[in-house]
């Protein structure tokens, strides 16, 4: 396979115009389109890197891997994508297989460390959705089945005895996915 870079203007996106292939499944949300855009303006060697992955189609080329990039590529106004061509002799068994697992998120993120260790706003303008977490107290009274007095609120929220101790409380974090949870410093 070839790495080249091709004229937007002859990238066509999966339509199904392949006999034997379906159209994209994919679609992105208004807001995830405009991080995907931002960060193409921001970063545009992720480009070179993620190039799109196209098939030779009646003098064109039909996006198999990347219709969200080039979408986003369109109206930014780039005149060029860098590809990946695949061989015309390509089965459409595999051109299909690739469609849909160019997009298969086989790895998770490590939420505790991505709260922990990375500033959340950096990330979540990245594309990182982490506000889909349930925030709860460590010291939550449902969990512990005890009453909640005055100076465990306190304790908590890093005050002994009326003064700060620097300690900031944590927040367990429960995944929407997977229904882990866990804890983070606040």
């Amino acid at each position: 396979m070839k790495s080249t870079s091709l004229p937007l203007a002859k990238i066509k996106g999966n339509s199904g115009q392949i006999k034997g292939l379906p159209r994209n499944p994919r679609f992105i949300k208004d807001d995830r389109y405009q991080k995907l855009k931002q960060s193409i303006i921001d970063l545009p060697e992720m480009l070179d890197l993620r190039e799109l992955i196209v098939f030779p189609h009646k003098g064109e080329f039909v996006v198999i891997g990347g219709n969200m990039r080039l979408m986003a590529l369109k109206e930014l106004e780039h005149k060029t994508a860098p590809c990946k061509v695949l061989p015309e002799t390509t089965p459409v068994d595999v051109l299909k297989a690739i469609t849909i697992k160019d997009n298969i998120n086989y790895g998770e993120h490590d939420f505790e460390a991505l709260l922990n260790e990375w500033d959340k706003d950096i990330i979540t303008d990245w594309g990182v959705e982490v506000d889909g977490f349930a925030f709860q107290p460590s010291f939550s009274p449902e969990k512990s089945g005890k009453e909640i007095t005055q100076a465990d609120m306190e304790k908590a929220q890093g005050k002994i005895d009326g003064g700060f101790t620097g300690v900031k409380p944590k927040i367990e974090v429960t995944c929407p996915e997977c229904g882990n949870s866990f804890y983070i410093n606040q």
